[in-house]
């Protein structure tokens, strides 16, 4: 089964507040690892300055 066929709809507002969460909690990692790749350390520098 893959990950898309375990997303289940949700019903109530508080069940998609907590799977957007959860979506964007397991992202966070590759996507940190990701843009750090990608911009060859650059945005180490963005964020300081932002």
């Amino acid at each position: 089964m893959n990950k898309v066929e375990q997303i289940k709809p949700y019903s109530e507002a508080d069940g998609k507040t907590e799977q957007v969460q959860a979506m964007f909690d397991s992202i966070a990692p590759a996507y940190d690892f990701m843009n750090r790749a990608m911009t060859l350390g650059i945005d180490k520098w963005w964020r300081k300055v932002a």
